[in-house]
Order: structure tokens, then C-alpha cells, then sequence
């Protein structure tokens, strides 16, 4: 069961980046917003804003709005604590279900193994 969660939480992930990115293409920029209900309006009223567990996707943008970050609390509905966005995490694939799935401007950077086909499926 929490495999399942990671995968439909890597794909809704996907799914956000994917309209995040076509914003920005219509906007120049990411979406300068700071709580979620402001994410969901910029990008069309009814995108999925939180992962598997039932926890709000954690969004965040740079001054500028050149450059996002968007996470998955995981199995333990924590967020890790991650460098300042623009700043990059390591890339990392694991095995815990309790770590974050993150992704950084349209880039997976953080994923259980489980989702790996999910994805590689966000880069099509």
C-alpha cells in the first residue's frame, strides 16, 4: 500500500510540475504565491495540491520566480529540511517511504525506487 502512495504521489508531483511549467511559458515566471488555495487558482482552480498521505505539497519560488521547488512529505507527513531554492538538492533515489519526493524546476530530484517508471514518465 504506501509503494502505491509513492507512485501516485510521484505522479501527481508530475502532473503539478507540468502546469507550473506551462505557467511560467504563459507568465514568464513561476507563480509568486505562498499558500496553496493561491497555487491551485494560478494554475486553473483544480490542480492536485497534495500527496497520497492527505498532506498539502510544500511550494516554494524564488524572488525572482525563476526557479521552484514542489515536495511530497512522505509516508511520515514531515518535510525534510532542504537548502534555499535555487539551490539544489543531491539527486537521490531511496528505499525509505519516509523521505520527501521532490522535485526542483521540472527535475525529480528526490524518489522512492518504486517510482522510478513515474518518473521517467514526467520527462515525456
Amino acid at each position: 500500500m504506501g509503494e502505491r502512495r509513492e507512485i501516485r504521489s510521484a505522479q501527481d508531483l508530475a502532473w503539478a510540475a507540468k502546469r507550473l511549467e506551462a505557467y511560467r511559458v504563459s507568465h514568464s515566471a513561476f507563480p509568486s504565491v505562498h499558500r496553496n488555495e493561491q497555487l491551485r487558482q494560478a494554475l486553473g482552480g483544480n490542480p492536485i495540491l497534495s500527496d497520497a498521505w492527505g498532506v498539502a505539497f510544500q511550494y516554494e519560488v524564488t524572488r525572482d520566480g525563476q526557479h521552484y521547488r514542489l515536495s511530497s512529505a512522505g509516508s511520515d507527513r514531515q518535510f525534510e529540511t532542504l537548502p534555499p531554492v535555487p539551490n539544489r538538492p543531491v539527486r537521490e533515489v531511496f528505499r525509505d517511504l519516509t523521505r520527501d519526493i521532490v522535485v526542483q524546476d521540472g527535475d525529480f530530484l528526490r524518489f522512492h525506487e518504486c517510482a522510478t517508471y513515474a518518473v521517467r514518465r514526467a520527462g515525456d
